[in-house]
């Protein structure tokens, strides 16, 4: 259980991380059509930006979600995928303006374009290989303008990728320090991690009927795995004696932290 509850939070510090180099590592492309701009997210997969993609065709990405043919290809897709719909179609409202709209992940988007007009259908098909094999696309005679802003929107995201990586490095260093130490941690142990005292943390342990007058756990917080009591033998050879000793688990740091300390 320790081994598994170690893995599970240490996957939570590394996705946080991972999540950030995503952000980091994903790149926006702006294209030309007609005179409007349509924007293609390249990470893992492909995104597009299904709000721009409609402007040119005077139409609106609800009308083409709300059609019976759109819901039976998006439950083939999910099946066929493996990819749940709310990764299939993301809203993205605030922020810097490249990240606003309705996204569509690739295969949704050439199903909109074919909707929107066929020529449209080829042209993003012609951009999202360009991107799959290549990594980029043309610029189609994108203006100063346009590609100073393009820099300008890429330099917020990278900023706003550092911040969140900054504001989330105490609670991945938390996360490391206690799921990557041994199973059980003593009382005092946990306090000095959480920055306060032995007798302090006893006391609100207690308060909260968490522990009982003799400082051992209730059942109801053992059966959901944040303490365990440990036999410590003191005395000597002649005269021995087993002392119950109330140990935390690192599911029970972490359930201290959020509802105790």
């Amino acid at each position: 259980m320790g081994l598994r509850l170690t893995f599970a939070a240490t996957s939570v510090s590394k996705f946080i991380k991972h999540q950030c180099k995503l952000k980091l590592n994903s790149m926006k492309k702006i294209v030309n059509y007609l005179g409007n701009k349509i924007t293609f997210n390249s990470g893992d997969s492909i995104a597009v930006n299904a709000t721009q993609m409609a402007k040119p065709f005077n139409k609106q990405v609800s009308d083409f979600l709300r059609l019976t043919t759109t819901d039976r290809f998006l439950a083939s897709l999910e099946s066929v995928r493996g990819i749940p719909r709310t990764a299939l179609i993301q809203t993205v409202q605030g922020g810097i303006s490249v990240n606003q709209g309705t996204w569509f992940h690739e295969d949704v988007a050439i199903e909109f374009a074919r909707w929107l007009s066929p020529e449209f259908a080829i042209w993003c098909n012609d951009r999202i290989k360009e991107l799959t094999t290549k990594g980029y696309t043309k610029l189609d005679n994108i203006s100063r303008s346009q590609l100073a802003q393009m820099i300008l929107e890429a330099e917020a995201e990278l900023d706003q990728a550092n911040k969140t990586i900054a504001l989330q490095a105490p609670k991945v260093e938390f996360a490391e320090e206690v799921f990557e130490a041994p199973e059980l941690f003593s009382v005092g142990a946990v306090a000095k991690m959480l920055g306060t005292g032995q007798n302090r943390l006893f006391a609100k342990l207690r308060a909260r009927r968490v522990l009982k007058p003799n400082n051992e756990p209730y059942q109801t917080f053992v059966e959901r795995g944040y303490f365990k009591t440990k036999g410590t033998k003191v005395g000597n050879a002649r005269y021995p004696m087993v002392v119950s000793q109330t140990m935390v688990t690192t599911r029970g740091i972490a359930w201290i932290r959020l509802n105790i300390v």
